[in-house]
């Protein structure tokens, strides 16, 4: 491992250390902070109400308009040190006696992560399997800079990406758990700051996928069709040899929050129709990501994420992708957070038109996940 990538990893696993360290009290404060992150992240409610004393979560129902109010205790009670969660009328519980408050008892230890149940019926919000921080293909828009290390095609570069994985349909069943339906898609072009802002290659994504989640345990499986692009500058340079590249893929992959900050993560992959044909059709993931439940003046949750990559068409070289940063969850665009993120990335490029090459670059960027 080289001397750059030590450093990196050691600072990477340093950060989720201190910060698991950092929020085993339970506190009022962490309660709060924790409780509006889900109020904002799963159904994008920004309560100017929010209470808390001695582990009784309070809100306002003026707070809650539109929002099934069963569905907020439900996800609020698994917080970790939550005793109850009250929901009042519109005046403060001191001024109104006579108010019936919906309550709900949390018998749960401290380490319970269990999930509670999001929207069902069609176009519902959020998503059963959280996004994947680090992952450098996984649907959402970001806009970043990366700066390449010796690559004679690839120096200072800006990277964007315009997707997402949209939910179409979900269900509940009987014992708790959620299925649902939805489409995926993703654009990634990449244009070079060297020579005049040239594209230097472009990817599409677009498939449909299968969620599950039960209590802290997420599923994902998807099937979808990737196609890479030469850049017609990059073309006429005469560097690199155009590749027809495309291929469908059937993924799956099973994460498990450990404890409401942490998610370990892994999936296997692979290629039903690959062209070229001397492309090799399996892959592995795997990865871990950390966010804090404290939050720098109430609005910067700090994030970080460790994912993983090996092809058998690279002979299983791994391929590592770091991202750390904060999510600002005051800053919320159709329901998504806002993400400020350094990265690092070493191994085979994910860039379909150099799928053969090795590449390492450093980067900042924003992005936007639920």
């Amino acid at each position: 491992m080289r001397p750059s990538l030590r450093c990196l990893a050691a600072v990477v696993v340093v950060s989720l250390a201190f910060g698991a360290a950092e929020a085993a009290p339970v506190t009022d404060d962490y309660i709060k902070g924790y409780a509006a992150a889900i109020l904002g992240w799963r159904f994008n409610v920004q309560a100017q109400s929010l209470q808390v004393s001695g582990g009784t979560i309070q809100l306002a129902r003026r707070d809650l308009a539109n929002v099934d109010e069963s569905a907020v205790v439900a996800a609020l009670s698994t917080i970790q040190g939550v005793s109850r969660v009250v929901i009042v009328g519109d005046r403060p519980a001191a001024d109104a006696p006579t108010a019936r408050p919906l309550e709900a008892s949390v018998t749960r230890d401290a380490t319970s992560t269990s999930s509670a149940l999001l929207d069902t019926g069609f176009l519902p919000g959020g998503l059963l399997f959280r996004p994947l921080l680090a992952d450098p293909r996984w649907p959402h828009f970001f806009l970043g800079y990366r700066k390449y290390f010796d690559d004679d095609d690839f120096g200072s570069a800006v990277a964007g990406g315009i997707g997402e994985n949209l939910p179409l349909y979900r269900w509940s069943t009987s014992t708790g758990q959620q299925w649902d339906i939805g489409a995926l898609a993703l654009v990634t072009p990449i244009f070079d700051r060297d020579h005049e802002d040239d594209l230097l290659t472009e990817d599409y994504l677009l498939g449909l996928f299968l969620g599950w989640r039960h209590g802290s345990l997420a599923g994902l499986a998807r099937v979808y069709h990737t196609s890479s692009h030469l850049g017609d500058e990059l073309a006429l340079r005469g560097t690199v040899t155009r590749v027809n590249l495309s291929y469908e893929t059937l993924d799956v992959r099973l994460g498990w929050d450990f404890t409401p900050e942490f998610r370990l993560y892994g999936g296997v992959g692979y290629l039903l129709r690959r062209d070229p044909s001397s492309l090799d059709p399996w892959w592995l993931q795997a990865g871990l990501e950390y966010r804090s439940a404290w939050r720098a003046w109430q609005i910067l949750r700090p994030v970080a994420a460790l994912d993983l990559q090996s092809r058998q068409t690279n002979d299983w070289q791994p391929a590592l992708s770091l991202r750390a940063g904060a999510q600002f969850d005051s800053v919320s665009v159709l329901g998504r957070n806002l993400q400020l993120l350094f990265e690092y990335y070493i191994g085979d490029s994910r860039e379909g038109q150099f799928y053969t090459r090795d590449i390492q670059y450093i980067g900042f960027g924003a992005h936007l996940n639920f």
